[in-house]
């Protein structure tokens, strides 16, 4: 078992790499949100 506190040049490398889904997630959400609330402006 290694120690999760303990990083390694590897791992530190991949770890940007994997949050860009994350960050891919939250624009996707921002965006479905800001539709949302101009659709129902313009219903409104």
């Amino acid at each position: 078992m290694t120690d999760p506190t303990h990083t390694t040049p590897s791992e530190d490398c991949r770890r940007p790499k994997a949050m860009v889904p994350y960050l891919m997630l939250w624009a996707v959400t921002l965006l479905c949100v800001i539709f949302a609330l101009i659709a129902m402006l313009i219903q409104a």
